[in-house]
């Protein structure tokens, strides 16, 4: 786990990716993987109201240690992944799932107003992150687990922020039921992470273009049509909630419009100078969830039925 608090070992990953990028495109690509499949906590948001440590002081109590059997499509075997889950509150289940580097405390305020509604919500912290083991891990992996998770709570609803969003769709394309979905700040595409990871880590042009090569290698070259989810989301029949902002830096806005216009029960909210992090912590995104989530037991269904962008 000390290795995705490292920042010594972050620089040296991406100290190597320059130094055998005009030498070895293919070690480029591999070093420049591994960079992109380690959630790095080394410099984790630090919220006015989150605390230091994770889970309990985020309100939440400890639920249970979940395994999970996770098929590694790029390795062709099966792994355990053990997964911590947090909890507050008693009622039908709100499965809430965090997005890349973040952890438990992600949810905790959008938890605890679960819990005083009247719902179970339960925290998955998720592969390499939080309390949970592990240092590498992807969209796929995560989906897997969210689907186990969601599965074994009996989730009736699903709550989770960027990558966690990215996870969660592919879940569902891939079975995963549950009656309603809320995604904040959702990436859409395989291609928009690896372009925002590219230009965040000012990978070279040699080694960009051997990391998506690398991709294609381990889990073929038809991912990058699978994981354009906007287009999968035609066969998605429950309702959702689509929260995103313009001044988002991580994930594009036109694909979430994308995905929205696509879905067929799906609601946008679009914000106003939250980008793809401050959107978890906004008093008025959390009151339109949690408005969408409550609906579902009110009438079996979400049915809101407010203006697009109007806060709840």
């Amino acid at each position: 786990m000390w290795t995705r608090r490292s920042r010594i070992a972050a620089w040296l990953l991406w100290f190597g990716t320059r130094v055998a990028s005009p030498v070895s495109s293919r070690v480029a690509g591999r070093l420049a993987a591994v960079l992109w499949t380690i959630p790095w906590q080394f410099g984790a948001r630090r919220r006015v109201n989150r605390p230091t440590a994770t889970g309990r002081t985020a309100g939440l109590v400890p639920l249970e240690v979940v395994d999970v059997s996770v098929f590694r499509r790029d390795r062709g075997v099966t792994r355990t992944q053990r997964v911590h889950l947090w909890a507050v509150g008693e009622g039908p289940t709100a499965l809430l799932v965090h997005g890349w580097s973040d952890d438990a405390r992600t949810f905790g305020p959008l938890a605890r107003e679960l819990g005083e509604q009247g719902w179970r919500a339960v925290v998955c912290e998720l592969p390499a992150h939080g309390s949970s083991r592990g240092v590498r891990t992807d969209g796929l992996q995560v989906a897997q687990v969210i689907r186990h998770v969601a599965e074994h709570c009996d989730a009736r609803v699903v709550v989770s922020h960027s990558l966690g969003a990215f996870a969660t769709m592919i879940a569902l394309a891939d079975g995963l039921r549950v009656d309603a979905a809320a995604l904040l700040a959702p990436v859409v595409r395989l291609a928009d992470a690896v372009d925002t990871f590219v230009a965040r880590v000012s990978l070279p042009d040699r080694a960009a273009r051997a990391l998506r090569r690398h991709i294609e290698r381990r889990y073929g070259p038809t991912l990058w049509e699978e994981l354009v989810l906007d287009r999968r989301a035609v066969s998605f029949d429950m309702p959702a909630l689509v929260v995103h902002d313009p001044d988002d830096r991580q994930a594009p806005i036109a694909s979430a419009r994308a995905l929205a216009a696509t879905w067929p029960n799906a609601r946008l909210m679009e914000t106003e100078g939250l980008g793809h992090r401050r959107i978890v912590d906004d008093e008025a995104v959390m009151r339109r969830v949690v408005a969408f989530v409550t609906s579902v037991e009110r009438a079996g269904r979400p049915d809101d039925d407010r203006v697009d962008g109007e806060p709840g």
